[in-house]
């Protein structure tokens, strides 16, 4: 979990949410990880990934760095984006793992982004993520 500094926003549109994406993408395949669910709110982001390597560390230094660089060098911005260093939390129970995804699935309506939630849903668009054998991630928008 990361959040905008001063809980400003992290996407200012549709383009910063697919790269965020994008770069998670290539993390997953860098770092090899294992992407099990996410949440993109406009001023934080929520992960739940599995990490085989025990490279967590150098694993959301890359994704948020390069997510930094890109975002700024898009809007032609000189600052921070994040507050600072990300949270991590081990999961190591399944009843908490089951807690989390919870969490994670149900915070854009906690969050009072209902109303978006359901027009992106009516506009059928969703997201797929595919778990390489080895184990990376790639993440594809697709439309049904």
């Amino acid at each position: 979990m990361n959040r905008g500094r001063q809980r400003e926003a992290i996407f200012t549109g549709p383009q910063d949410y697919q790269l965020l994406l994008e770069v998670l993408g290539e993390a997953a395949e860098i770092f090899h990880l294992q992407v099990a669910a996410f949440c993109l709110m406009p001023n934080h982001y929520h992960l739940i990934i599995h990490t085989p390597e025990g490279n967590v560390s150098r694993c959301m230094r890359h994704f948020n760095g390069i997510y930094t660089q890109r975002f700024t060098r898009r809007y032609k911005v000189d600052s921070q984006l994040f507050r600072g260093r990300y949270k991590a939390v081990l999961i190591d129970a399944d009843s908490y793992l089951l807690e989390l995804l919870r969490y994670i699935h149900r915070n854009p309506l906690l969050g009072g982004l209902g109303k978006i939630l359901m027009r992106m849903l009516t506009a059928a668009t969703r997201l797929i993520i595919h778990i390489m054998p080895n184990g990376a991630g790639s993440i594809r928008i697709m439309s049904c």
